[in-house]
């Protein structure tokens, strides 16, 4: 909405058509969108500031993260100038707070679409090297829950069991380590 409207300008007709609490949460989006990490100095202070501007309306960081999600998934509509400061704060910033709220599903996305924008050659080799495997990746996690869940049962154990295969951030991290 930064980039399209003025808040300040039209907040009274926005408070008329949605209520006082939209005008809020804009106002909120508007303070996050404006803060600028310094990632040379691994400001992680930035990370506090932002849970804590939404820690009133967990509403603002829903969707907060649902335009950042938007903007790296059409990366390639985002001025070139300004995709490094996108993925880097999508991957520092946002994903951590998704994975904080407990939205895994967002964080994984959030982490495989902004390294597949810093670093398409190592994205697209593990991608491929995961497309070979495909299968008998998934038949192996199946097979280990249900000889879990058997073992389980067999113990009087009563569980739910899933599993979820890595994401390719998740993996080339744990091979950069």
């Amino acid at each position: 909405f930064s980039s399209r409207i003025s808040l300040e300008e039209h907040a009274s007709q926005i408070e008329k058509l949605f209520g006082p609490g939209v005008v809020k949460i804009l106002q909120a989006l508007s303070k996050i969108k404006h803060l600028r990490p310094d990632f040379e100095r691994n400001d992680t202070e930035v990370l506090r500031q932002v849970i804590l501007m939404v820690a009133e309306d967990l509403r603002v960081m829903f969707v907060c993260l649902a335009d950042i999600l938007d903007d790296v998934q059409h990366i390639e509509d985002v001025p070139v100038d300004q995709r490094k400061r996108l993925t880097e704060e999508s991957l520092k910033i946002y994903a951590p707070v998704a994975s904080r709220l407990g939205m895994y599903s967002l964080k994984w996305q959030l982490e495989d679409l902004a390294f597949k924008a810093l670093n398409p050659f190592q994205y697209n080799h593990i991608q491929q090297q995961l497309e070979k495997v495909g299968e008998e990746r998934k038949g192996a996690l199946d097979e280990f829950q249900n000889e879990l869940r058997q073992f389980l049962s067999q113990h009087d154990v009563m569980c739910r069991i899933t599993g979820r295969t890595k994401s390719i951030y998740s993996i080339y991290r744990k091979m950069r380590k």
